[in-house]
Formats: C-alpha cells, structure tokens, sequence
C-alpha cells in the first residue's frame, strides 16, 4: 500500500525523454519530477533513457541520488532503463521510443506506460497490445518547429493523433495545448 492513498504501489513506465537527470530540455524536467513524486508516495517507476546518456558505472561526480546496484542503476528511486536508438536527427527518438514501447507492452508488468511527446505518442498501440494502459502528455506541437521537414512533419502529426486517439488518456502542459487537443484532436475516451 503506499503511504498516502492507501491503493497497492502501480508500476509506471515513462517513454519519449533522453534520460536523468534533467539535463536536456522541459521533457526530462518534466518526467523527473512526476516520477520522483511518484516514488516517493511508493509507486516503482522505471524510466527508458537512451543508452548514450548512460553514465560510466564508475565515473566520479555522478548525479547526487543516483547509484548503481547489481548492474541496475537508480537515480533517487527511480529505475533508469537504458536502451539503444539510432543516433541520427530522424530516428533518434522513434527508434527509441518503439523499442522501449514494445518492452513496457510486453514485459515488467506496469499498469501504466506514460509516453512523453507527440513524436512518442505514436507508438502507444505497441504499449497497449497486452492490454496496458497508455497515457499521452503533449508537451509542444512539434511539428511546426522549422528544424522539420514535409516528412517528419507528417510523422509527428500521426504520433500527435495516435497519442490522441489510442491513448486512455491525453494530459495537455498548458490550457492552450488543452484547447487544440479538445478542439482540433477531439480524443475519444477509451476505457
């Protein structure tokens, strides 16, 4: 039971960031705080980082809070996964997040799989296919940065409307963002 509501300990898995500690932008930022929060009210929160951002086992001046213990490593309670991707512009963070999708779908037993942007989003239905439930936070509509193009544009708006529409649920950061998800996205509700 955990401490302050009473309800058995939900295992979560948190997909779509670089990795912990927050050191590389709002997403990372994000996640550590709702998973540090989490943990502390006694829930087992495992996040997938990208393997790149795995720091050496024995380096000196590792993070405050993190430690390594038979070969898993922690970083205040939280489980960091790390698993590969393919380090190029494009693929980076889609193949990453599939990986990892595939995995919280199939394996760990988590109750919850929370992706994290609307790139990630896309992959939610690998996450659900054991019948787990998915959340989507939209962080920022990606795909009008200019840093795209036609292609990956077109990419990320399927990620944001999968994320949408196959997600049990849809957490918008700001009310403008929760406005075009109501108005332009209009999720279906999902049991």
């Amino acid at each position: 039971m955990t401490r302050r509501t009473g309800m058995r300990p939900l295992r979560i898995a948190m997909i779509g960031q670089k990795g912990l500690p927050a050191r590389y932008g709002g997403v990372e930022t994000h996640v550590e705080n709702i998973s540090r929060r989490l943990v502390k009210r006694g829930h087992e929160v495992w996040v997938f980082c990208r393997s790149r951002f795995r720091p050496d086992d024995d380096a000196t001046g590792l993070a405050e809070g993190y430690r390594v213990s038979g070969g898993e490593h922690y970083y205040h309670g939280i489980h960091l996964a790390y698993r590969p991707s393919i380090n190029t512009k494009h693929l980076d963070a889609a193949s990453h997040s599939l990986l990892c999708a595939l995995e919280a779908g199939t394996m760990h037993r988590f109750d919850l799989v929370h992706f994290h942007g609307i790139g990630p989003s896309a992959f939610v239905p690998f996450a659900r296919i054991l019948g787990r439930r998915a959340v989507s936070t939209f962080h920022a509509l990606d795909w009008r940065q200019v840093k795209w193009g036609d292609r990956a544009r077109s990419n990320l708006k399927r990620g944001e409307s999968v994320g949408a529409h196959r997600s049990n649920a849809v957490i918008a950061v700001s009310r403008l963002m929760e406005t075009y998800v109501r108005d332009e996205l209009r999720p279906i509700p999902l049991s």
